[in-house]
Parts: structure tokens; C-alpha cells; sequence
């Protein structure tokens, strides 16, 4: 039987009792990082780099897979074993899809009035944010 590859994303306030957010296994994993996605796959060299805004996807032996929103952090993978660091991340049965689509649009109607710069980034980065918490949410 091949390996598998544990999976641990940790956040400062898991929602179970225990310190992960989610803890289980895959067969690849598929990560957002700040250059690029980056596959793991079981007897990968040891790797870390910094995260990205972006789905953590989790496929097994079946082709099926699972989404976790993961907004930013850092990972470490070594002997199989995947540990993802973050501030903020959602599973997809966290997700208002209703709330997260109404200011999906707010953030879209805000990047057509004049601002400054920063504002603009400030609010493309929010839009981005709801954008990945629809496609984690199956929106």
C-alpha cells in the first residue's frame, strides 16, 4: 500500500477540541504559495515556503478531492507529514455562501468608485479573499 501523506492545518482557534483545524490524509496535496501551486506527493523531499491565499486541495487515490480555505501561513512538509501553519482558514461547511457572494459584490461595485491606491489594493485583496472562499465553498 503507498504512503499517504498526513495533513495538519493549525490555527490559533481550531474549532474542535483538538489543536488542528483539520488533521487527515491524502494522497496529493496541492498548495497556494506566494510564487505558485505547489503538489506534494508522498516520499517528497523535505520542503517549507510562505502560503498564499488559495484552496488547500486534498486528493485521494480516487481523484476526489476536498477543499480547505487557507488565507496566508506557512508550511513545512517532511516524512510524509504536512503541516500547515495560518492565521485564518475555513472548511467549506464554514462558509455563507450568500454572505461571502453579497460582499463579493460590495468589494466589486467599491473597485469602480475613485480611491486612492492603497484603498483599491486594500479592496481587491478582500475580493480576492471572497473569491477563494467560493471556490472552497462550491460556489
Amino acid at each position: 500500500m503507498p504512503n499517504k501523506i498526513e495533513i495538519q492545518v493549525i490555527t490559533p482557534n481550531p474549532t474542535n477540541q483538538e489543536k488542528y483545524k483539520f488533521h487527515g490524509q491524502g494522497d496529493m496535496v496541492i498548495l497556494r504559495c506566494l510564487t505558485g501551486d505547489m503538489g506534494i506527493l508522498p516520499g517528497r523531499v523535505a520542503c517549507s515556503a510562505i502560503l498564499g491565499e488559495g484552496p488547500l486541495r486534498v486528493f485521494d487515490e480516487e481523484g476526489t478531492e476536498r477543499k480547505i480555505a487557507v488565507l496566508g501561513g506557512v508550511f513545512h512538509f517532511e516524512n510524509d507529514v504536512l503541516i500547515v501553519l495560518t492565521q485564518t482558514a475555513f472548511l467549506p461547511g464554514e462558509i455563507d455562501i450568500a454572505v461571502t457572494q453579497a460582499q463579493a459584490g460590495e468589494h466589486e461595485t467599491r473597485l469602480t468608485q475613485e480611491m486612492n491606491v492603497a484603498e483599491k489594493d486594500r479592496i481587491r485583496n478582500e475580493l480576492r479573499r471572497c473569491r477563494v472562499l467560493l471556490d472552497v465553498a462550491g460556489a
